[in-house]
């Protein structure tokens, strides 16, 4: 099955970590993302698949994380 693209959003969390531990951070920003539901206006859209990133960075270093629904 083909997806069209209309049919896919993305929320995107970026963090600055002062940590060194920026897996923790990620997963803090893929909660956040959660708790404050970014995602629902993607929803009420009619977006059926949504990917969400969560971005941490701390000096030359970045991670990011991915979930999806």
């Amino acid at each position: 099955m083909k997806m069209k693209s209309a049919s896919m959003g993305i929320v995107i969390e970026i963090k600055y970590s002062e940590e060194p531990n920026l897996e923790a951070v990620c997963r803090h920003a893929l909660k956040q993302i959660e708790e404050k539901h970014y995602a629902d206006r993607l929803i009420d859209e009619g977006m059926i698949t949504i990917l969400k990133y969560g971005i941490a960075c701390r000096k030359n270093g970045c991670m990011v994380r991915m979930s999806g629904i």
